[in-house]
């Protein structure tokens, strides 16, 4: 009863991947109408900085997608893995528990026909002792039945063993599609990937002043400071975490791994604007973490700052996570310290990786190297 509620239970399980497979396929073909429409208006040739801008937008906002269903698509394979590996293992169980009951019934064979070949022929022709033939005739009827069982449990286990190979056939068939799935996004990626620099080489060649680049720069922190103005009038959940931001100066940990190769107050790419926050040299797809709970405020492509992740922390504190490769949460969800909110990467326009962090406080940016150890 428990081997047939298992096996429904994997039946489901399977049916529920036939339901995501097709999700999948449409979700394939969205990107690819996502494509083909950033290679449309590429293919344009129009060198207004705007147009430009906006299919860098469409280009990284799509790549983060990707980057999202490839992280997913891995965390699934790992679990798929370990079905199929539990699935591995209990064959080998069957099979040595088959083993096991063919040696028995040999045994059991064997010593039946010792005692069928001595002394059951005697006893049947030899009844004199009447009490001593019952009880070897009760013996019989024993073993024959403890023999009878013992096939019945061979049945059973080559039943289990056909079952359980039947499951592993239909695991393995899920692994290799999501496999598939993972080199066609993949190949999608790389795809946006050249379309992403050839943008790039682009803007880069309508910059052609050191005026020009602190004009953009300072745009940039202009559209910023703008989203914080916003974002403070639009709290309605109040955030509360389980001590105070305020109380934990100096202990918190930064968001990801990597040296810091810009740090807070400095100028800005030879420029006179100074950096509100840090940057942090990381690898393309490292994991962010949430420094602290609270709730995200904004999760969308920022010009200048890539695909960029707010989260609130209550009494006026905020933490910014920008450039980012993909991230995980949208608005109004909650994380908790140490959840997985991103992946380091270089949008915005970045021909480097890395992690741009700030803290805030009632829109204000404060020193993170003063928080963070």
């Amino acid at each position: 009863m428990k081997f047939k509620y298992l096996f429904c239970c994997m039946l489901l399980s399977f049916c529920m991947q036939l339901f995501a497979a097709n999700d999948t396929s449409q979700s394939i073909k969205e990107i690819d109408r996502s494509i083909k429409k950033i290679q449309k208006q590429l293919s344009k040739d129009n060198n207004q900085r705007k147009q430009l801008e906006n299919v860098l937008k469409q280009t990284e906002v799509t790549m983060g997608e990707l980057d999202k269903q490839l992280y997913d698509i891995n965390q699934q394979l790992k679990k798929e893995n370990t079905v199929l590996t539990s699935l591995k293992n209990k064959q080998s169980t069957y099979k040595q528990q088959l083993q096991s009951q063919q040696l028995a019934i040999a045994d059991e064979v064997n010593t039946l026909y010792y005692l069928q070949s001595d002394n059951y022929l005697q006893t049947l022709l030899n009844q004199t002792d009447t009490s001593n033939f019952s009880r070897n005739v009760m013996y019989f009827k024993y073993f024959n039945q403890s023999r009878l069982e013992s096939m019945q449990e061979v049945k059973q286990t080559l039943i289990q063993i056909q079952q359980n190979q039947t499951n592993i056939e239909k695991q393995t068939k899920t692994l290799n599609n999501m496999l598939q799935d993972k080199l066609q996004r993949q190949q999608k990626l790389k795809q946006l990937s050249t379309t992403r620099n050839t943008v790039l080489i682009k803007l880069d060649q309508q910059i052609s002043s050191r005026q020009q680049r602190l004009i953009a720069l300072q745009n940039d922190k202009t559209r910023l400071e703008e989203l914080f103005n916003q974002l403070g009038y639009q709290q309605n959940i109040p955030v509360q975490p389980p001590l105070p931001f305020t109380s934990m100066a100096g202990k918190l940990h930064w968001p990801t791994k990597g040296k810091i190769s810009e740090h807070y107050d400095e100028t800005i790419g030879n420029s006179e604007l100074k950096s509100s926050g840090v940057l942090i040299d990381a690898p393309t797809g490292q994991n962010v973490y949430a420094i602290y709970p609270g709730k995200i405020v904004f999760a969308d492509w920022l010009k200048g700052f890539g695909l960029l992740m707010i989260v609130d922390h209550g009494n006026g504190y905020m933490t910014l996570y920008a450039r980012n490769n993909a991230i995980f949460y949208h608005v109004g969800d909650f994380v908790n310290k140490g959840d997985i909110i991103a992946q380091v990467g270089q949008t915005g326009g970045y021909p480097e990786s890395g992690l741009y962090f700030e803290i805030r406080k009632d829109g204000n940016p404060i020193n993170p190297e003063q928080w963070c150890v």
